[in-house]
């Protein structure tokens, strides 16, 4: 239930109250990560020598996705502010930039999936993905409440 609670927290720091769609909701990224860190530390359960290996690779493999999260946020930004205005052009343009964010994002966790099998048990590294991945739709939930209608 903690966790529950943690993950419903987070949410509402990603996007605190319901925005118009014009508007480009602000995200405090670092917090965001920090405390999904926390969340992860709380429903891990480590040993002593699975968290000395698992942390240094979840560190890297954050600030990647850091990186990807922010791109991902500039890109929602774009598309709310031109959303009335997408040209075809545009939008094959945004379309390419979108899925090479998803392949650096799948890329991203591949990597990882492949330094964790080699110092953890794939159970634990397949958990680890399934929580990972709840959190992110959680995330994404948010955001698309605040997403301009499909025209």
């Amino acid at each position: 239930m903690k966790i529950f609670a943690m993950i419903v927290a987070l949410l509402f720091l990603l996007l605190p109250v319901p925005l118009p769609a014009e508007t480009s909701p602000e995200i405090d990224v670092e917090k965001l990560f920090a405390l999904k860190k926390e969340l992860v530390k709380d429903s891990m359960q480590l040993t002593e020598r699975e968290a000395a290996a698992f942390w240094p690779l979840y560190d890297d493999y954050e600030k990647k996705a850091i990186d990807i999260f922010n791109r991902r946020a500039s890109h929602i930004r774009k598309y709310i502010q031109e959303h009335k205005s997408l040209s075809d052009e545009m939008a094959k343009l945004m379309m390419r930039d979108y899925l090479q964010m998803e392949a650096d994002a799948l890329k991203n966790k591949r990597a990882l999936v492949a330094k964790l099998s080699k110092k953890l048990p794939l159970k634990t590294v397949y958990q680890f993905f399934v929580f990972e991945e709840l959190v992110e739709a959680g995330f994404f939930s948010q955001i698309a409440e605040n997403l301009p209608p499909i025209e």
